[in-house]
């Protein structure tokens, strides 16, 4: 009999057997298992409801725990609207939400933690944030109003960014690849990786081939253009234009001017200043007004400070200390045309030295060492400009021994400042080379003296005009004491080379 109501019996354990409850076996109660379709009522149990597939359209309200056990157990969700559906489905060792119309795996998370997300990740409010040091990223992160740009991961050990939807920043594990800035107008700057050693910053036109690039080569920094490397800073802080091989801090190499200043009033300067405190450690090469000077300050107007003028006329001058010149140099007058009126030749036109001094004259007899002088004054100056010197002398004395005249005791004055040049030949050939005008001869015994030097000594003779075309050597005893001193003052010029 079938089961339609509950009876005077009751229900209790063991009374009601499955033939009570249906003819039908898959009707019955079997075990702990229902079966039966509950329609549209609750299930209500405050036990363990153990099913197969479930499908709800409903509630469900547990206070315990919901089991699914399968060997992918997963719960389904199926939208009435537009029948899309998703499931939530543990697989192996992952937890993971499906796409089940368009079968794609949405969100997945592994045992270990690891997410996996197919789509974007909205933050409406706050941020997000990242715990792990690591954020891992397959290809690249775009801008989401901005699709074409986007920071890009385009190999292994490479990262790039976009904009535009060009790429204008490229970093390897060597270094800066390449860097490309765009103003608009077509002007780029580039820089570009060529080794692991060597980079490039270059300047392009688009359409042109020629370009203008920085070069990081190992220690030093290369200036480069189509034509090649036209200049370098160096480790050693030194840089080079022109050159490649700069051996100075600025080193400048062309056929063209090297440094050119432009002022953008009428004067333009250059300081150099060393370490030294005090302002003796600054000087200023200037321009001013085409004038060029040197001081040792910047400003133009004080005079004092302007060492040396160079005026666009050509005219040298210096204002404060003196032109020196090192030896065997001087002021060449070669550009002057020869003003030789009669058969003479130029033989040099370089005034290389003029000079002040004294000299010592005295009293001697070369050839007679024991005659000795009694000498009260010696007075010598001498002016040398070029190789002619000029020579005064005042000296007064006396032959005090050994005075007897003899051949022997001829008189001289010795010292003068400079040597008379040997001329051609010998002997009286050369005793003319130096004349001499005379100033005085006081209480000398001699009518008409006359004075020479020869070729090859310091040395200037004394003579005397006796009768005829004829002269003779003063001898010591023309100069003995009587009665008082004798003196000579004479003056003459002289060639000191050849």
């Amino acid at each position: 009999m079938t089961l339609t109501q509950i009876t005077e019996k009751g229900i209790k354990d063991g009374e009601i057997i499955n033939a009570d409850i249906s003819s039908d076996a898959s009707d019955r109660i079997a075990g702990s298992k229902i079966t039966p379709a509950f329609g549209a009522q609750n299930l209500s149990t405050t036990g363990t409801a153990a099913t197969g597939a479930l499908s709800v359209t409903g509630t469900i309200a547990s206070t315990g725990n919901i089991e699914i056990t399968n060997n992918a157990p997963g719960i389904t969700f199926t939208d009435s609207d537009d029948n899309h559906q998703f499931y939530i489905q543990s697989n192996g060792d992952a937890l993971s939400l499906e796409d089940a119309t368009n079968n794609t795996t949405k969100f997945g998370i592994s045992n270990t933690g690891h997410i996996t997300l197919r789509g974007n990740v909205t933050v409406n409010d706050g941020y997000l944030e990242v715990s792990n040091s690591n954020l891992y990223i397959e290809e690249n992160i775009t801008h989401a109003g901005d699709g074409d740009t986007r920071i890009r991961f385009p190999a292994a050990n490479e990262i790039a960014f976009e904009a535009g939807g060009n790429e204008r920043l490229r970093i390897k594990s060597t270094g800066l690849s390449f860097l490309t800035i765009d103003d608009g107008s077509n002007a780029r700057t580039d820089i570009a990786g060529i080794s692991s050693t060597v980079s490039r910053i270059a300047a392009t036109t688009t359409g042109f081939a020629a370009f203008t690039n920085l070069q990081l080569r190992g220690s030093q920094i290369d200036f480069a253009n189509a034509a090649g490397v036209g200049g370098v800073f160096d480790s050693s802080n030194r840089l080079g234009i022109g050159t490649t091989s700069p051996d100075r801090l600025i080193h400048g190499a062309g056929a063209t001017p090297i440094l050119k200043l432009d002022a953008t009033n009428n004067e333009a300067y250059v300081q150099l200043k060393t370490a030294a405190s005090g302002n003796s450690n600054e000087s200023y090469i200037g321009l001013v007004d085409g004038n060029i000077y040197i001081s040792t300050t910047g400003d133009n107007t004080n005079s004092t400070a302007q060492k040396l003028n160079i005026g666009k006329d050509g005219n040298l001058t210096i204002n404060d200390g003196n032109l020196i010149l090192a030896d065997g140099h001087g002021i060449n007058f070669s550009l002057n045309s020869e003003n030789e009126s009669g058969a003479g030749a130029s033989t040099g036109q370089l005034l290389d030295d003029y000079e002040e001094g004294t000299w010592t004259p005295e009293f001697d007899a070369l050839n007679q060492s024991s005659t000795t002088f009694g000498l009260n004054h010696q007075k010598g100056y001498y002016t040398k400009i070029g190789n002619l010197v000029h020579v005064t002398c005042y000296l007064q004395g006396f032959a005090d021994a050994n005075s007897g005249g003899g051949a022997n005791d001829d008189l001289s004055i010795i010292g003068l400042p400079f040597a008379v040049p040997q001329l051609p030949g010998t002997g009286s050939l050369n005793r003319h080379a130096a004349s001499f005008a005379v100033g005085s001869r006081y209480r000398m015994l001699v009518d008409d003296l006359i004075l020479h030097a020869y070729g090859g000594g310091t040395e200037v003779r004394l003579f005397e005009h006796t009768s005829g075309n004829t002269m003779v050597r003063v001898k010591t005893n023309q100069i003995t004491a009587r009665g008082g001193t004798n003196e000579v003052y004479f003056a003459g010029c002289y060639r000191v080379h050849a």
